[in-house]
């Protein structure tokens, strides 16, 4: 990932962002809210891979697309792909892509 400064946007949801949150969810509602970008990120037992996207929609197809192509060629990453809201050096994990489960047969894909 390449260092950025952050936006005045950005800046401000920092300065904004209570000391203290009710639970994880209101943490993560926060920082998804106000992120400056978000992170696929995915772990097998021999690479990491992290990759930055603008918003989260395209983070989701990146995180969709990775699990799909890890479950046909055979990949295991056993915690999913990630996808991570990150606000300056906060960061959260909103969701886990798993690989699509199937039902013993091939697909036409």
């Amino acid at each position: 990932m390449k260092n950025h400064e952050m936006s005045d946007a950005v800046t401000e949801a920092i300065k904004q962002m209570p000391m203290h949150f009710a639970n994880d969810v209101e943490r993560v509602e926060y920082i998804k809210a106000h992120a400056d970008h978000f992170v696929t990120r995915y772990k097998t037992q021999k690479t990491s891979q992290e990759e930055q996207w603008p918003d989260i929609d395209t983070a989701r197809k990146a995180a969709k697309f990775a699990a799909f192509v890890g479950s046909k060629t055979g990949g295991k990453m056993p915690k999913g792909i990630q996808v991570i809201a990150v606000l300056g050096d906060y960061d959260a994990v909103v969701e886990v892509q798993d690989a699509p489960k199937t039902n013993g047969t091939k697909s036409g894909v």
